[in-house]
């Protein structure tokens, strides 16, 4: 069954955001390429800046673009409720840091057991102490909150 999530949520974010910065910036380099062109002028460096650009920006944006689309397509197992009862983060410098949770299941057949979910959250608030639903990745197993 296919559920909303908190990575989904993550990539939709950040795809966003690059498809806002790279496609105005790399039109933008390339009109104001366009009028050299036109003129006559050794145009050869100033249509390197759109490339440049391009080259940059794509393999950024065709990553957020997939993993969006994985995740938003994503049929998860092992859905159980749990309570978060602590957090762990990772900076990643300048691009923020990422809180993953700490839930503990109750299963029936299994003692309790704690497991770490993806670290796709911006911060920790809203979500110590409350009960949430989380789902397992079938492919590489990575447990992640599901929203209701």
């Amino acid at each position: 069954m296919k559920r909303s999530n908190a990575a989904e949520r993550y990539y939709r974010k950040n795809m966003i955001v690059f498809l806002a910065i790279s496609i105005p910036l790399t039109l933008l380099l390339f009109l104001i390429a366009l009028p050299f062109y036109q003129e006559g002028f050794d145009y050869s460096k100033i249509c390197l800046y759109p490339i440049a650009m391009a080259i940059v920006f794509t393999p950024l944006d065709i990553y957020y673009i997939v993993r969006y689309i994985q995740y938003r397509n994503m049929s998860f197992i092992n859905i159980h409720k749990g309570k978060v009862v602590d957090c762990e983060s990772h900076s990643y410098g300048r691009y923020g840091t990422y809180v993953g949770f700490y839930v503990v299941l109750d299963d029936e057949y299994v003692e309790q057991r704690k497991i770490l979910t993806k670290n796709c959250h911006s911060k920790a608030d809203g979500y110590l102490g409350t009960t949430v639903t989380v789902g397992q990745n079938p492919k590489n197993g990575e447990w992640i909150i599901l929203e209701d």
